[in-house]
């Protein structure tokens, strides 16, 4: 209980010190390679962040709040979007159990880990399954991540966690033939 009072107490002091200095250094966060894989008639795609769940995380994912990371996942064909999906990647500090519930969205997995090092590549990993069947042709494939605003109770206000990746939203696009 007191160390969640202390996170809780940490998160508050990074959200204030992240709004008055402007020289705060985040995360310079990216995607690596898109990898594509066919398996029956889905088309794999993995790819994960890169140096995002660095700095003030472990104290934020400690805060007892569910933190959110969301994914955008998608399939353009002639500049059109063919396919779109929305998901996330979820984490909860139960500090009863001492450990982190992670719910991962597009691959309907959910887990608990002690571990951070595990937390920090289970939230960072993509892996969706594309139903390409209905697809013939060349397809541009993007994935895009952002992080969602918490509400900090003890200074009433609501904070931007994209202020920890510099506000910018890491992208990684690839030319498909399906």
């Amino acid at each position: 209980m007191l160390g969640s009072i202390i996170s809780k107490v940490y998160l508050n002091v990074l959200a204030f010190s992240v709004l008055l200095f402007s020289n705060y250094t985040g995360n310079l966060v990216e995607f690596s390679s898109l990898l594509t894989k066919t398996v029956g008639d889905n088309l794999v795609c993995s790819t994960y962040l890169k140096n995002a769940f660095e700095y003030d995380f472990d104290e934020i994912f400690k805060s007892g709040k569910e933190i959110r990371v969301w994914f955008e996942f998608r399939v353009l064909k002639d500049d059109k979007v063919i396919h779109y999906e929305k998901f996330y990647h979820q984490v909860k500090w139960n500090a009863g159990k001492q450990e982190y519930q992670l719910d991962l969205q597009e691959q309907k997995y959910k887990i608990s880990t002690k571990s951070k090092k595990e937390l920090k590549y289970l939230i960072s990993v993509v892996e969706y399954p594309f139903y390409k069947s209905a697809y013939k042709g060349d397809v541009i494939i993007e994935v895009k991540s952002y992080l969602p605003k918490v509400y900090l109770e003890t200074i009433n206000k609501e904070v931007d966690l994209m202020l920890l990746w510099k506000m910018r939203k890491p992208t990684v696009k690839k030319e498909v033939k399906i």
